[in-house]
């Protein structure tokens, strides 16, 4: 999916930072695509973990923390 890629990207090259919404009519503008598009898109990204979706909030960039585990 090409929104779900192009998101994507955004999220792992830091130009979307953790905690930002990303508002369902906003991304539909903004790739000129239907808000059901879109929500496949976020699911996708949810599923991947980089999304997190909030009862009644959205969905928001994930926050991950810098700490690398102890093996």
């Amino acid at each position: 999916m090409e929104i779900a890629a192009a998101l994507e990207e955004e999220i792992v090259f830091g130009r979307l930072h953790p905690r930002e919404r990303l508002i369902e009519e906003e991304l539909a503008s903004r790739f000129e695509a239907k808000r059901h598009i879109v929500r496949q898109a976020l699911v996708e990204l949810e599923r991947l973990g980089l999304v997190e979706r909030v009862r009644n909030r959205g969905a928001v960039v994930r926050l991950y923390s810098a700490e690398i585990p102890l093996t």
